[in-house]
């Protein structure tokens, strides 16, 4: 796996508990360079920092999630977009792994365990991506 301290994390989220809770997730983790955003604007301006992960909140300041994540796909489909929302409806869900999410994390259910995991989901797909990217 990659060195955790090179890979670039934004959380996105208008909730400043949760910014804060995943951030601690995963500097406990051991990663580094994790940028806390609470606005889709300063999201979509700061993808050319070229994140490699981003946890992404489904309503944040008023603007639909699968939009966002439409949004960034559009720009990298490389960044691995992992949702985190206090949403439990299923049709959500789904759209949000139809439109290139790695996983839907329900709020409530949240757990640095279950982070972790998710991580170690994320870099093995990058992995694959980079060497892919190598070889063509």
């Amino acid at each position: 796996m990659e060195n955790k301290t090179a890979q670039k994390i934004f959380i996105v989220d208008d909730e400043p508990y949760c910014l804060h809770l995943l951030e601690q997730y995963l500097t406990n983790l051991g990663y580094s360079q994790v940028n806390a955003i609470n606005n889709s604007a300063d999201c979509l301006n700061r993808l050319t920092e070229e994140p490699d992960i981003i946890f992404l909140d489904y309503n944040i300041d008023n603007v639909n999630g699968i939009d966002l994540l439409k949004k960034i796909k559009r720009f990298n489909p490389n960044i691995i977009v992992l949702f985190v929302s206090s949403q439990e409806k299923i049709g959500i869900a789904v759209d949000a792994l139809k439109y290139g999410a790695l996983d839907y994390i329900i709020k409530e259910d949240m757990s640095e365990d279950r982070i972790k995991l998710n991580m170690e989901k994320a870099f093995a797909i990058k992995e694959i991506i980079n060497k892919k990217n190598k070889k063509g």
